[in-house]
């Protein structure tokens, strides 16, 4: 966050900045009659070299829609003095959010990552990828139950069979961790990576998860990173690195998303989580069948 308003700030003093105002005087005798005469000289009281730059970090003010966590990189939401009301908006509106989670069997540490120490060692080589995404299955079948729950509706009446031919259900209300979808993208034994596709998770949630997959896979495992990819329509493709914190590039980054940020999509008319592609080439938030 400092790094950003530093850079802001020195972009916006490199551009051409308003001159110093000018100090005005009117000099002459009141009671003589004669004309007043008005003078102006340079106000050093309003010199940059004086005051400062004409815009400072105090000017800017900036503020994020989650924490990322100490562990965790990706798509991070952030607002530059206005958009206060939207950003809160998609924060409340139970966006998905998807995961890649790079971990390692055969180890564990007390924080399930491996800046900690490491209290104990286990073998991996039976670990295969049916078994995985066996495991993998039972654990996303567990959390839909969970997602009909807390979305109002009876798990054997009509309206849940119509919400689950539909699309996805979304929760009516603030509901604990739910994963909508969990799939093994690589494993290359003792490592692997996982896609996991959640709403209303932590940080410790997900290195918690991790470890219990290698406990339940009768190993051990932590966690080497996690990297969130996806911020309900926002991607890793409108995310800016670091080289790109500069006014030019947040600039143009604001006019991108600006067409993601409109009215219709920041409150849902459904309760379903619509289909990213379906937004882009519709312009409306339809479910996707």
């Amino acid at each position: 966050r400092r790094t950003i308003i530093g850079n802001l700030c020195r972009d916006l003093n490199e551009l051409d900045v308003r001159p110093p105002v000018d100090f005005v005087t009117i000099e002459g005798p009141v009671s003589g009659g004669k004309e007043l005469t008005v003078k102006t000289s340079p106000n050093y009281a309003d010199h940059p070299l004086v005051v400062g730059s004409r815009y400072q970090p105090e000017d800017i003010k900036m503020c994020c829609g989650i924490n990322l966590g100490k562990y965790t990189s990706g798509v991070l939401l952030m607002r530059v003095n206005g958009g206060y009301h939207k950003l809160k908006l998609i924060c409340d509106s139970n966006q998905l959010r998807t995961y890649q989670l790079r971990g390692e069997f055969g180890k564990a540490s007390d924080t399930h990552t491996p800046l900690s120490r490491i209290v104990d060692k286990a073998t991996f080589r039976h670990i295969t990828v049916a078994k995985l995404e066996r495991l993998l299955g039972s654990i996303q079948s567990a959390y839909q139950v969970q997602a009909f729950k807390y979305a109002g509706v009876p798990l054997n009446s009509q309206a849940a069979f119509e919400m689950a031919a539909t699309a996805t259900v979304r929760p009516a209300e603030k509901s604990p961790t739910l994963v909508y979808n969990i799939r093994c993208v690589e494993l290359n034994l003792p490592y692997f990576t996982l896609e996991v596709s959640c709403i209303h998770e932590t940080e410790n949630y997900l290195l918690q998860l991790v470890h219990e997959i290698g406990l339940r896979l009768h190993s051990c495992a932590i966690c080497n990173g996690i990297r969130l990819t996806r911020y309900g329509l926002f991607n890793t493709d409108l995310a800016l690195l670091r080289k790109h914190w500069t006014l030019e590039y947040i600039l143009r980054n604001l006019q991108d998303i600006r067409p993601l940020v409109s009215q219709k999509l920041l409150e849902p008319q459904s309760p379903h989580l619509v289909d990213v592609n379906d937004i882009n080439q519709t312009g409306c938030g339809q479910p996707s069948f």
